[in-house]
């Protein structure tokens, strides 16, 4: 969790400091979104029992006007933590291709849940319209801190350092809504994403997510 909470701090700290007034689609922004969701886990083989998937996601997303002032270049930088609870698990095998596998946990595993703490960098292309807007492009996750937390009887363990490809390429699209305040104003963004990479060469899951984000200003040039 220490690069979700250093994001918090950034955020937090972002706030004390305070914000520019006034949404100009014709500058460079920056902004801090703080956001929440769900994933379907796609592709899980039916022997593995998906028990639900949510994440928690805050950074700083930075926006640069293009050359017509409807469309817009945004990038940044995001801390992404999920969660995934099932009764499957990512291991080192040798006698496979990759030398990984993801599989069905041992009868004696309970409350298994697989947790995985990244840095997304998104790339999109947004086009506006007055107060609301569409994006589409991809985001590529580099995952520094991954763990697999489950019980044995009544003694809890953790695995450190899951046996999968550390970086992940997602599509993803979001509609947003900005709603102006008296000296600011506020965003409101669905998203949607699927990762288009395989975690192994092995069969795995995919993610397929859906979450809300609050953005606010934080500067513009």
């Amino acid at each position: 969790m220490v690069v979700f909470t250093k994001a918090l701090l950034l955020i937090l700290l972002t706030v004390i400091c305070g914000s520019l007034a006034g949404q100009n689609k014709s500058k460079f922004r920056v902004e801090e979104t703080l956001g929440f969701g769900t994933s379907i886990t796609t592709g899980l083989s039916k022997a593995v029992t998906g028990n639900g998937a949510n994440y928690l996601r805050a950074g700083l997303i930075i926006k640069s006007p293009l050359i017509r002032k409807s469309f817009c270049l945004e990038t940044g930088l995001i801390s992404k933590v999920e969660n995934y609870f099932m009764d499957g698990y990512f291991i080192a095998d040798g006698s496979v291709a990759g030398g990984k596998r993801f599989a069905v946990t041992p009868d004696n595993f309970k409350q298994n849940k697989i947790t995985l703490e990244s840095l997304e960098l998104p790339l999109k292309i947004k086009r506006y319209w007055d107060d609301e807007a569409i994006g589409f492009g991809v985001a590529g996750n580099f995952y520094d801190h991954t763990t697999d937390k489950y019980k044995i009887g009544e003694q809890t363990y953790e695995t450190d350092d899951l046996p999968f490809r550390k970086f992940q390429l997602s599509a993803c699209f979001d509609f947003e809504r900005s709603i102006p305040l008296k000296d600011n104003y506020l965003v409101v963004n669905v998203q949607a994403s699927y990762q288009l990479t395989s975690f192994i060469a092995q069969r795995s899951f995919k993610p397929l997510s859906f979450g809300l984000n609050i953005i606010t200003p934080l500067f513009s040039l």
